[in-house]
């Protein structure tokens, strides 16, 4: 089906439909989305119905007939994919347009600023709590993501509740044993 369109005719694949402004890949893509699974099972009855001589059908099973209609659905659905798949194939550059060029260097230029902003936080909580002098602090925590193998290794459960303790919250977020007796 699709493949012989394409093989007369290789640019089709690329031409965007007028009225959606979608690729063929998007619009078999959305295939019987539009259709209720009441329709599609009702089509697929009707399929299955002509695949046999109507006494035949009628002599079937509830089983049966059941596994005519659902060997019906499936291949609508392999088919479906089938044509999703030949057309990507076709143009696999239609995909790769989603993310642009141009966003990927905002990100870069927000990341490098951002690094540039930790660096600098990182730096003045360095000299604040006058930790090392040399570099080498800076350069372990920033190549581990925050802090020093070391530091997580020694940071432990007595630290965590310390830390805990000594947060100050409203008093209405205060545990019993920190709120204040009125």
């Amino acid at each position: 089906g699709v493949q012989k369109i394409l093989d007369v005719e290789p640019r089709a694949v690329k031409v965007k439909d007028k009225l959606t402004g979608l690729y063929p890949f998007m619009i078999a893509a959305l295939g019987d989305q539009l259709t209720s699974d009441e329709e599609k099972y009702d089509r697929a009855t009707w399929e299955a119905k002509a695949k046999f001589k109507a006494k035949d059908w009628q002599n079937f099973g509830d089983e049966r007939k059941g596994h005519e209609i659902d060997n019906i659905l499936l291949d609508t659905d392999l088919m479906s994919m089938s044509t999703i798949f030949v057309l990507l194939r076709a143009a696999p550059d239609l995909v790769r347009g989603g993310v642009t060029e141009e966003f990927v260097d905002e990100e870069k230029l927000y990341l490098r600023r951002r690094n540039a902003e930790l660096t600098r936080e990182l730096r003045a909580l360095k000299i604040k709590y006058n930790i090392r002098g040399d570099n080498s602090f800076t350069d372990d925590v920033i190549s581990t993501g925050g802090s020093t193998i070391e530091e997580e290794r020694s940071f432990g459960t007595e630290d965590e509740e310390n830390i805990n303790e000594n947060i100050e919250r409203p008093p209405k977020y205060q545990t019993g044993r920190n709120r204040d007796k009125s």
